[in-house]
């Protein structure tokens, strides 16, 4: 049991690293770390631990820590705790995704987005159809006709 521990923690530097984990503040991967070192959380598990705790904190919610759930151990196997944790956390992290969004006061969607579009128009007296981008003396081509939609 010892050595497949020390194995496990050799190898949790190198998964974190995969997961992603390495983009969070210090703080919350330092706790993640703690984590997978009491319920041994496999790659897949660390990756979606990641995501969640990154979305967390775009969504400007409270950080993973103080998120994490009181998981009742008694009687249920390593792999089931870690399941119903893993469960609850997700649960919470779908909870907060199916919330309308929310947005600073003051904050107009249509203030920004009408200074990114920039309409020109311009009439043609013919379809927008063009040869194939690819063709030129050097290449044989299929004569295909392209169709420019805007």
């Amino acid at each position: 049991m010892m050595i497949r521990m020390r194995h496990y923690n050799d190898k949790l530097p190198g998964l974190i690293q995969e997961a992603g984990l390495d983009r969070l503040p210090v703080d919350q991967r330092r706790f993640i770390t703690e984590q997978a070192t009491r319920f041994r959380f496999t790659h897949q598990e660390l990756r979606q631990l990641g995501e969640i705790a990154l979305d967390l904190n775009m969504w400007d919610e409270r950080p993973i820590h103080e998120v994490w759930p009181k998981v009742d151990s008694a009687g249920a196997s390593p792999k089931q705790t870690r399941q119903r944790l893993l469960a609850s956390i997700r649960e919470h992290w779908q909870g907060l995704r199916e919330r309308p969004n929310r947005y600073p006061e003051g904050f107009t969607q249509t203030a920004y987005s009408a200074q990114r579009i920039k309409r020109i128009a311009v009439e043609q007296q013919q379809l927008g159809l063009g040869s194939c981008p690819v063709a030129s003396p050097r290449t044989r081509c299929c004569n295909l006709l392209t169709l420019d939609a805007v």
